[in-house]
């Protein structure tokens, strides 16, 4: 983690498989860990290819949690900006969920 740099959330999947940064499934689909990442070893895959669109959860209400995060979720005025980074195939269907406290899943 760089100096000064606070992250509610940082996960690099580095671990691997099984590893504290793995998400879980959310409907049907569990995300995997694998090789083929944008850098460094490991990667999250949602695959889905039946369903129309891939689904997984880092965190929800208290499912997923890592050290130092709450089950209602994190401020945006300490914590403004979300960086991802993705190697979305060609033809790929993939949902995001936000929860907006104010207005439900978004």
């Amino acid at each position: 983690e760089p100096a000064g740099i606070k992250y509610y959330d940082l996960d690099t999947f580095e671990g691997g498989p099984g590893s504290w940064d793995d998400w879980s499934g959310r409907n049907y689909n569990d995300p995997v860990v694998a090789r083929s990442p944008f850098c460094g070893m490991w990667s999250l895959h949602m695959r889905d290819t039946a369903y129309g669109g891939s689904w997984g959860r880092n965190f929800e209400g208290g499912s997923g949690l890592e050290p130092g995060q709450t089950s209602s979720g994190f401020d945006t005025k300490a914590f403004p900006f979300m960086c991802m980074a993705y190697r979305v195939p060609p033809d790929t269907l993939a949902n995001m969920l936000i929860y907006v406290n104010i207005s439900g899943w978004r």
